[in-house]
């Protein structure tokens, strides 16, 4: 519904050109911490020292605050905002994780980078060639709008009668045409929410939403979604290992990073 006032300079989006630069900085910045911090005396320049553990610290805070950001569009707080923030903290938050790695690759914990690396190629792709794709193919998703046949049409109807009776218990009130889930009802109706979550993709699978796109358009966002579950809960084994898992983390060596325990020694 239109008002009649003007946008909010806070709804303004993140241009392309502005995501590209952000990104580009972030990269060159981070390969030239990884180029000085072997020239950093000892005691600075490893990865559990104190300058590189307080950026391994500093850096996961950010990571995680960015992927809250990109969820606060789910209560209701504004999608650009949250995304330029996203944006700004993922990006900081990166390289200070990366230049804690020291870019050693041979380690178990180099698979937080790759993961990473793979969020920040997906969300790149994304705002960058995947938009556009989904706009030039949105007009002929001409089998979006077919008549189904009867069998189908009939289960799309057991299907919206289901999603409105789960509404009763997720939220009252709500219209089935316009509701989607989000974090409060996971953690207030978990089941509920599951089996709409389930009603919804099977709507999806009848009506062909994925089939209508190609596969890169089609799955980049699960795919996303599943990096970056995996990224938090990688780093938050890793945080969990070094600083309480010491002596397992170390294998034999001086713990010289700082921990709350030693077990596993």
């Amino acid at each position: 519904m239109l008002t009649g006032q003007p946008a909010s300079s806070n709804d303004t989006d993140l241009a392309d050109s502005r995501l590209t630069a952000i990104v580009i900085a972030a990269v060159a910045a981070a390969l030239v911490g990884l180029v000085l911090s072997p020239s950093l005396p000892e005691d600075l320049g490893r990865p559990g020292g104190p300058l590189l553990q307080s950026a391994a610290i500093i850096g996961s805070i950010l990571i995680a605050a960015a992927f809250v950001a990109v969820l606060l569009k789910k209560i209701g707080r504004p999608g650009k905002a949250g995304f330029r923030a996203h944006v700004w903290l993922a990006s900081v938050g990166s390289v200070l994780v990366i230049v804690h790695s020291t870019g050693s690759l041979m380690k178990i914990p180099s698979l937080l980078l790759l993961a990473l690396a793979g969020l920040v190629a997906l969300g790149v792709w994304s705002r960058l060639a995947g938009s556009k794709r989904m706009a030039r193919t949105f007009g002929s998703k001409l089998g979006g709008f077919s008549k189904p046949n009867e069998t189908t049409r009939a289960r799309l109807a057991e299907l919206i009668i289901l999603k409105q009776s789960l509404l009763s218990t997720i939220d009252p009130g709500a219209l089935e045409a316009v509701f989607s889930l989000t974090p409060r009802h996971w953690i207030t109706a978990p089941w509920a929410a599951l089996a709409y979550h389930r009603a919804v993709m099977e709507e999806h699978r009848l009506i062909g939403t994925r089939a209508s796109v190609s596969p890169a358009q089609a799955y980049w966002r699960p795919l996303h979604r599943l990096l970056a579950w995996g990224f938090v809960a990688g780093l938050l084994i890793h945080v969990v290992t070094v600083t309480v898992f010491a002596g397992y983390a170390a294998d034999g060596r001086a713990v010289y990073w700082w921990r709350l325990a030693e077990w596993g020694s």
